[in-house]
């Protein structure tokens, strides 16, 4: 679960590695320490996140699909 070892990302001055989950985790560029989990100020819903966010250049706005398991199974699209 917070095997981050798909992708790594940044998001303003904060690098993060990502894995299928929306468990994130923030490390440091100059010594790849791991900096603890990258908490997003928004509670993300769900269980599961691409791991290859896609980057919209026009907007600077990175562009992510969340799974929501329940009941009804949720996706819903965020944006940063």
């Amino acid at each position: 679960y917070d095997n981050c070892n798909v992708n790594i990302s940044r998001i303003d001055n904060h690098f993060i590695a990502m894995t299928e989950t929306n468990n994130v985790i923030e490390f440091s560029p100059k010594n790849l320490e791991s900096l603890g989990a990258f908490h997003f100020e928004d509670a993300l819903p769900g269980q599961l996140m691409l791991a290859h966010p896609h980057f919209d250049f026009e907007k600077g706005e990175i562009i992510n699909v969340i799974t929501e398991f329940s009941r009804e199974v949720k996706y819903h699209i965020v944006r940063i």
